[in-house]
């Protein structure tokens, strides 16, 4: 099996022939990341049979993973669409101040939705928001669709009680009120360094907005939507949900250990969660006869329809970063950058090189703590400061960068219907300036508190 320097040109070896592959179009991304995970595979020198076996549970594992939870997200979404909820909520949205700024305000939602929930499952949730969104205000779905994943992604991989950053602060004995409070301030910063690429670094890219859709406004009969308070319960009944399931895993067990604990566990679940949602989408199905399509089982039917294509894409993404994975491609990188102290920049570094071939926000979040614990006193990060801050550090390297391998790419792709190039070039650029930017907002608290 190659080693060392080997695995890292295989990588950009890789990542180059998807660049190029995306940009012609002529095979479809499903197809081109198995090719991909099987040649990386087979390059790097695992046995053939090995390889079938990585690829198959990396495959597997994405689905088990978020399978659910993408088709239950899909199936909102076409009850929100199809009821006219959506119509609804967007109107609401745009009441309070949305029409002038849809980014900022896409912005500010992703980035308080996040603090509990999965960004995944809450860009699932949120996305058909967006879209109409964009036709309503004329925006362009790119630089909401940025707006919005950077906004989740800043507070999702920062700030505790999301698993990541509060498994990091477990490891590094750091103290969950103080990365709580300074992980709130560097999240904003990360997720306004989102917004600003999204307004102004975007428009490299696309075009800008087409102007709002003629008649998005008053189209349908409003008489016929169903009230505020129904269209509201399918988002937040799994974002609470979810969010209790946090709350009810800090540090200290509020909730204990009974069995009302048990019960938030069970349903704070992404997959349950959401189901729950879909089960609330019953109450938006038209009491009349309606027209064709506005039933239940249409919408579940239609809802399978577009999650299919996402759970095979997000899958074969899964796949391939499993490969990277066993390659031990990210463990190599830290082993040899671990002798380069640097302070408070190491873990950076470290979680960086993890995420970036790994794919994992998570897994670079765990691993790079269990790398950097026993060296924190030589880092000058011992005590309680220096511990919240090397849990922040790390949480900015897992931000840089999010792309082919990560899952959450994925998702965002296909549940915005932007092309996997564009997103390549707008979301995965946006994570590459909110890690710089995270980190340098941890290094200035470290002339602060250190």
């Amino acid at each position: 099996m190659i080693q060392g320097l080997g695995l890292c040109l295989i990588f950009f070896a890789v990542m180059g022939f998807l660049l190029v592959s995306l940009r012609r179009g002529k095979i479809p991304p499903f197809l081109l990341l198995l090719l991909a995970a099987f040649g990386a595979g087979l390059a790097a020198g695992i046995n053939p049979a090995e390889v079938s076996r990585i690829v198959a549970r990396g495959f597997g594992g994405t689905v088990e993973k978020i399978g659910i939870v993408i088709v239950a997200g899909a199936i909102i979404g076409i009850a929100l669409e199809r009821s006219g909820a959506a119509r609804v909520l967007v109107a609401g949205l745009l009441k309070t101040g949305g029409a002038k700024r849809p980014a900022l305000t896409l912005s500010i939602l992703g980035y308080l939705v996040a603090v509990p929930v999965f960004c995944d499952a809450a860009f699932i949730i949120i996305a058909p928001l967006a879209k109409l969104m964009a036709k309503r205000t004329g925006a362009s779905p790119a630089v909401l669709t940025t707006a919005l994943a950077t906004g989740l992604y800043a507070t999702y991989v920062l700030v505790p009680p999301t698993p990541g950053p509060l498994a990091a602060a477990q490891v590094l004995g750091a103290d969950f009120g103080t990365v709580l409070g300074l992980g709130l301030v560097v999240a904003l910063g990360a997720a306004a360094a989102g917004y600003f690429w999204a307004i102004h670094g975007v428009s490299r890219f696309v075009p800008g907005g087409a102007g709002p859709v003629a008649g998005a406004e008053t189209a349908g009969d409003d008489s016929s939507l169903p009230a505020v308070r129904y269209c509201v319960v399918p988002l937040l009944i799994p974002l609470l949900l979810i969010a209790f399931k946090a709350a009810a895993n800090c540090p200290g067990a509020p909730l204990g250990g009974g069995t009302v604990k048990l019960l938030i566990d069970f349903a704070g679940e992404p997959m349950v969660a959401l189901l729950l949602g879909v089960a609330a989408c019953f109450r938006l199905v038209p009491k009349g006869p309606g027209e064709s399509g506005d039933s239940l089982p249409d919408w579940v039917n239609l809802g399978l329809k577009e999650a299919a294509p996402v759970v095979l894409v997000t899958a074969a993404g899964g796949a391939l970063g499993g490969m990277f994975t066993a390659a031990g491609i990210g463990n190599y990188l830290g082993a040899v950058l671990w002798p380069c102290k640097a302070g408070i920049f190491l873990p950076f570094i470290v979680a960086a090189v993890l995420k970036t071939f790994q794919g994992s926000s998570l897994a670079a979040l765990v691993t790079a703590s269990t790398l950097v614990f026993p060296s924190l006193g030589a880092l000058g990060l011992a005590g309680p400061a220096g511990a919240a801050l090397a849990t922040l550090a790390i949480g900015a390297g897992a931000l840089l960068v999010s792309h082919v391998n990560d899952t959450y790419f994925w998702i965002v792709a296909q549940f915005s219907g932007l092309e996997a190039e564009l997103v390549w070039k707008t979301l995965t650029t946006a994570t590459f300036v909110m890690g710089l930017t995270a980190m340098f907002l941890v290094w200035l608290l470290t002339l602060i508190l250190l």
